[in-house]
């Protein structure tokens, strides 16, 4: 027990002074999240298996034979082209039109995340977790007109506890079930403004949620089959309010009757959202352990709702206000990854093929998206011992590369318009190290 609290300590130490090393700047993407490499938690080899798969493919766990503990650290650096000198406001949101620059390249923060695998005589139990440096969530909603990149806002600003556990009722086939743990929040607010003694109220609740994850794997020695349905994850935000201008009260001067306006809204946003998702994945595996695999993954964009405010004013005198809209469609998402094992070595690398998720969206409106090519590789490498325990060092790099593309708007004064329109696209690099080590059961 002394060892492994002077190991466990050990890896916490390396991993702090790593993830001030990589906080550095910029945004992270889903990599710092979950891991991108979904191979790990599809079809893996028997032998040590990856915490992730408790978020990828609960399946998976059932073929773990040892306890392993592993802890991570990631970043993301972000290089989205320049957005300068275009309409950034006009008579649709109350104000004169006005001219200039944009930055998409919004900062976030690095992360952790740990991960523990712990197999019993029938089932084995899988727990994976995220904290984002400094805060466990950081809320940060926009304006809905202004031009950012949707999929990449606020991603890996809040902490992720995936719990679940994995099976294998029939010999090579596992079957598993996780859960994804969050918060919804709603809050309602009241002010009253007035000369005298102006006031404010607020009641708030925070509530737990979860979202299941179903999974099941097939592994013999040369194939490997595997699918998993995620549920949609949603960390709603409510926000009521009533305001009462007591000091703009009228008198009716025929009843003598005091009118108190009142200004009442309501804000809804989605702060971070995953959309419902089905996986499926094939692998092959060669002579010394080589794997090659396909996969396909099904996104029901269609339900998001924008990680913006939507406000809703109710009155006074039936006034209204309306945002513009955004329409998502879903998507097929193809992927292909390789595993070459060498000695203690193992070198890993997957493509990924993401189209664009905007359907339509109206003029005013300014949410980025393009279609994305994604390159994931990695390698690692295996202490026999350390310490009296088998170590490895896993090392990813990955780089989202979007399209470039001209966005142009026909009306001189929409949000957005420059003469000749303003380019999107850019790319993100994301850089992240995992230690896993072993137990004896």
């Amino acid at each position: 027990m002394m060892f492994l609290r002077v190991l466990v300590i050990a890896l916490g130490f390396i991993l702090i002074v790593l993830s001030r090393v990589f906080a550095s700047s910029l945004h992270v993407s889903e990599m710092s999240a979950y891991p991108s490499w979904e191979a790990g938690g599809l079809a893996n080899t028997h032998v040590w298996m990856d915490p992730s798969a408790t978020y990828h493919n609960p399946a998976g766990l059932a073929f773990a034979q040892k306890i392993q503990f592993s802890m991570g650290a990631f970043k993301a650096f972000h290089f989205f082209h320049p957005i300068q000198d275009i309409v950034i406001q006009n008579g649709s949101i109350g104000k004169s039109v006005a001219y200039g620059d944009v930055n998409t390249n919004d900062a976030s923060p690095s992360g952790l995340n740990t991960g523990l695998i712990f197999p019993m005589s029938y089932v084995t139990f899988g727990l994976w977790a995220y904290l984002p440096k400094d805060f466990l969530l950081n809320v940060k909603t926009q304006e809905m007109y202004m031009p950012a990149y949707g999929a990449y806002f606020g991603n890996a600003r809040h902490f992720s506890v995936i719990a679940g556990m994995g099976f294998e009722p029939l010999k090579n086939f596992s079957l598993g079930i996780s859960g994804n743990f969050y918060l919804t929040t709603a809050a309602n607010t009241r002010v009253n403004v007035n000369g005298t003694n102006s006031t404010f109220d607020l009641a708030m609740d925070v509530k737990p949620a979860v979202a299941p994850i179903l999974g099941c794997s097939y592994q013999s020695k040369t194939w490997g089959i595997a699918g998993a349905w995620h549920a949609p994850l949603d960390y709603a935000m409510s926000l009521q309010n009533t305001t009462d201008l007591v000091f703009m009260g009228t008198q009716d001067d025929q009843t003598g009757e005091i009118h108190f306006p009142a200004v009442s809204f309501l804000s809804q946003s989605a702060l971070f959202y995953e959309p419902e998702m089905v996986q499926g994945q094939i692998d092959y595996r060669w002579i010394h352990g080589m794997n090659i695999g396909l996969g396909l993954n099904w996104k029901h964009w269609k339900k998001y709702k924008p990680s913006t405010n939507v406000l809703a004013i109710m009155n006074p005198g039936g006034m209204k206000t309306s945002q513009p809209m955004v329409a998502f469609k879903n998507i097929f998402s193809p992927s292909i990854h390789l595993e070459i094992p060498w000695r203690k070595w193992r070198f890993h690398s997957q493509y990924r093929y993401e189209p664009e998720h905007v359907e339509t969206q109206e003029a005013q409106s300014n949410f980025l998206d393009t279609t994305t090519h994604i390159f994931n590789s990695g390698v690692s490498y295996a202490f026999k011992e350390w310490m009296g325990h088998p170590v490895t060092v896993d090392v990813q790099l990955q780089l989202d590369q979007l399209e470039t593309r001209k966005i142009r708007k026909e009306n001189y004064y929409d949000i957005g318009y420059h003469p000749d329109g303003y380019l999107i696209g850019g790319r993100v690099f994301q850089t992240g190290i995992v230690l896993s080590t072993q137990l004896p059961s």
